[in-house]
């Protein structure tokens, strides 16, 4: 009987001990990130999505879908630390959304249908809000049909000024986009069926440099120029003149380095702040894009005499050489090494962009945990198609730590990272925003043809279910 009982007691000490681990070692859930307002001032905005004519040059109007009734639409800007605060009216005869491109916002508020809510349908209204944690140059755009509904005008500017910075004489904002003859007649636009060469009109700020008024200035002006590219190309732009590049993606160069007329690209998604002291005498923003449409994206900077300074290109700016300093100890410890080779394939007779030989919805998500730190190497394997791919993390930034094995310089930090063919890249991303997050390329086409993942928490709390009222369609 006493072994029965010390049998029984062995038998309950190793069930308690069991128990005792499994609630020691059980996962605890993360939630999506929680803001107060309490205190802050709240600037509140009402987009209205509407379809509108826009003239976009002398000899081409098209039905534009709009924020506001412009394209760009309405441009939103507020100081950080502020609450936003966006009442989406929606009058189209689609459902929509808002992401806020680039901007690390609470998981709940990134706008993309399927995931993070409902997409909005006709005549309804949806209402984002979030502070407004970290300046820079952002935007904002449709992510239902984005392919799509991006192409046809749905975005618009999102700017967030630093609390204490003292601004520039002149801050202006130049959203480059590309337009097709014919374009509203909206075939559909996935990166299977589209042909590129179709776009034949470039734009900046919805309109074509016959359109555009001139920025006029006077000797001595500092100006800060930021540059959003909206469409599905990348520009390369002349800027003949001596200039820093102060912030890449919204986040800010330390120490920039000074460039005297030289070229610089910039890819879908990605956005440029560069800045100047105007020497008295005008020059011309040029497209060098193998396009003849290129000339359309001229921007004149006029001052109050007559001279004009345009020579031929010194030299092309570099992701690696936008900073002077030297690159800091890159000894980071990771906890997750990712790696992402981007491809093609045919499939049933079409071009698909792959991660890892699979197309979206077969990619894998990749799973993070709240407090790592997690290292990603882009490969561009597209060989002889040499498409390139702006890969864009959604709720992150990231730093650029290497290019083709050689360091970058000035610890740059982005949200979106254009990788050529044949390049390979690495970078680091803190696992510091619980939720589900897109990881896509920016050229939509290639998106809504396979090359689109996500970053998913492990053991994150859901907080949206889809409703089946809609037909989402998160690319």
């Amino acid at each position: 009987m006493k072994k029965q009982w010390s049998f029984l007691l062995l038998l309950i000490g190793v069930v308690v001990l069991i128990t005792a681990c499994s609630q020691k070692e059980a996962p605890r859930s993360v939630k999506v990130k929680k803001e107060s307002f309490q205190g802050l001032k709240v600037n509140r905005f009402t987009l209205v999505a509407q379809e509108k004519m826009w003239q976009l040059s002398k000899n081409k109007q098209v039905r534009a879908w709009t924020y506001g009734g412009t394209v760009p639409g309405t441009a939103i800007s507020v100081k950080q630390g502020e609450v936003v605060s966006v009442k989406l009216v929606n009058q189209l005869k689609q459902p929509i959304s808002i992401h806020w491109h680039g901007v690390p916002l609470p998981n709940t508020e990134d706008g993309i249908p399927g995931q993070t809510q409902d997409a909005v349908a006709p005549n309804e209204t949806y209402t984002y809000q979030f502070i407004a944690k970290d300046a820079g140059t952002y935007w904002y755009h449709s992510h239902q049909d984005s392919v799509n509904q991006v192409d046809k005008g749905l975005y618009g500017t999102f700017v967030v000024t630093p609390k204490k910075e003292e601004k520039p004489k002149m801050d202006v904002t130049y959203v480059l986009d590309e337009w097709q003859s014919g374009k509203q007649s909206m075939t559909s636009m996935s990166g299977m069926t589209h042909d590129m060469s179709s776009y034949n009109l470039f734009t900046v700020n919805g309109k074509t440099a016959e359109l555009r008024s001139p920025l006029r200035l006077k000797k001595g002006d500092e100006v800060r120029m930021r540059f959003i590219n909206a469409g599905y190309m990348v520009h390369t732009l002349h800027v003949p003149t001596n200039f820093k590049v102060v912030a890449l993606d919204g986040q800010t160069v330390k120490n920039p380095r000074t460039y005297y007329n030289q070229t610089f690209a910039i890819a879908p998604g990605e956005r440029y702040d560069l800045l100047f002291i105007f020497t008295g005498k005008g020059f011309t923003i040029d497209s060098h894009d193998a396009s003849q449409a290129a000339k359309q994206m001229n921007i004149a900077v006029k001052g109050e005499n007559k001279s004009v300074n345009h020579p031929a290109p010194a030299g092309h700016v570099t992701l690696s050489s936008v900073s002077a300093s030297e690159t800091a100890s890159q000894n980071i410890r990771y906890d997750r090494n990712i790696t992402m080779k981007l491809g093609t394939a045919m499939k049933k007779e079409q071009m698909v962009y792959t991660i890892n030989g699979k197309t979206a919805p077969s990619i894998p998500p990749i799973n993070v945990t709240k407090g790592e730190k997690v290292k990603v190497t882009f490969s561009n394997e597209t060989g002889s198609m040499a498409a390139t791919h702006p890969m864009h993390l959604h709720g992150h930034f990231f730093q650029v730590l290497t290019r083709n094995g050689k360091k970058v310089q000035g610890n740059l930090m982005k949200d979106t990272l254009n990788v050529q063919p044949g390049e390979t890249y690495e970078v680091v991303f803190a696992a510091n925003n619980p939720g589900n997050w897109m990881f896509h390329c920016h050229d939509l086409h290639h998106a809504s043809a396979g090359m689109m993942t996500k970053i998913t928490y492990n053991h994150f709390q859901p907080f949206y279910k889809d409703s089946g009222k809609v037909k989402n369609s998160s690319e």
